[in-house]
């Protein structure tokens, strides 16, 4: 196990802080933080990670929502930097302590060529943004 999940739902409690920002995000259902997010969070980490694949590695997390990936990971040793297109959310990661580039997937800036030795994507991009089907 690479972090004890009452270690994790302690750390990923830091957002609560801003509570008043996370009011103003346009994702309805990332307005609040629960021990909930931090618990699949940490089954993912503790599941489909060793310490190798994060410690002293960078990370970029896509969407991080209320950052509980991005916590964990620093806390476990990466360096993370996030892409997340919701301005309240963007202010929460800074806040926190990440580098945070604010803006969508659908418009990456030109020259976002940046080498990271992991991705995490959980849950912004699906086959219907892309022009798939479902």
């Amino acid at each position: 196990m690479l972090i004890d999940p009452a270690i994790a739902t302690e750390i990923c409690a830091a957002p609560r802080a801003y509570a008043g920002v996370l009011k103003e995000s346009s994702s309805h259902f990332l307005r609040q933080v629960t021990d909930g997010v931090s618990r699949v969070h940490t089954d993912i980490v503790n599941d489909f990670f060793t310490a190798s694949d994060l410690a002293g590695k960078e990370v970029l997390d896509v969407g991080p929502g209320t950052y509980p990936f991005s916590i964990i990971a620093r806390h476990l040793g990466a360096t993370v930097e996030c892409i997340e297109f919701d301005p309240a959310l963007a202010n929460v990661g800074r806040q926190l302590g990440f580098t945070v580039y604010e803006f969508d997937l659908d418009r990456l800036p030109g020259g976002f060529t940046k080498k990271y030795d992991g991705l995490f994507l959980k849950g912004p991009l699906n086959i219907g943004r892309l022009g798939g089907t479902p």
